[in-house]
């Protein structure tokens, strides 16, 4: 697990070494903290959770901040036979940002950006996609499961694959959707 009491940076996170199966999980010791990083690559045969599983603190992911501090910016890798997870939360409904800056979303493998206790909407962990600041794709082989995304003005949101917004979540649109044919 990572333990988190304050918020961190860090150049390139990568969950797993493509071998061996690798589990990560983040526990948040503060109310909100923001983990800023480069970009995000979980590793064939690894899972990382996000969220919070006994608590309402979160970790929001990627951060509006000023030139200098790395922002994610390379995007999000999940390899084939990966996964990308929003843990159960039981003390309540909480929900987290990611803030996609640039690299896009590629998922070979499984993403899953909303958990619910118990298929409530009360209780439970959801992670929000915002892209503001540049157009973005997401691609891979496999269609995810998400809760919000939000396109701002004047960005693109390109959909190599199908996109699954799981129950309550939606897709509000500032900017403009695009998908590949077919």
């Amino acid at each position: 697990s990572i333990f988190i009491g304050a918020g961190f940076r860090l150049g390139n996170l990568e969950i797993g070494d493509g071998t061996s199966a690798k589990t990560v999980s983040t526990a948040v010791n503060v109310t909100s903290a923001t983990m800023t990083v480069r970009s995000i690559t979980v590793k064939q045969n690894s899972t990382f959770w996000i969220g919070t599983a006994s608590n309402t603190n979160v970790l929001n992911i990627g951060s509006f901040a000023t030139s200098g501090v790395p922002t994610l910016s390379g995007g999000i890798t999940v390899e084939t036979g990966a996964s990308l997870r929003v843990q159960e939360s039981s003390a309540g409904f909480v929900t987290a940002n990611i803030n996609l800056f640039g690299g896009g979303i590629t998922n070979n493998g499984t993403i899953d950006m909303l958990s619910t206790g118990l298929q409530s909407l009360l209780v439970g962990c959801r992670y929000n996609i915002n892209i503001d600041s540049t157009s973005q794709t997401i691609g891979g082989t496999t269609a995810g499961t998400f809760a919000n995304i939000t396109v701002g003005a004047g960005q693109t949101l390109t959909l190599q694959r199908p996109v699954n917004l799981g129950p309550g979540g939606v897709m509000t649109l500032n900017g403009t959707l695009a998908e590949n044919a077919g």
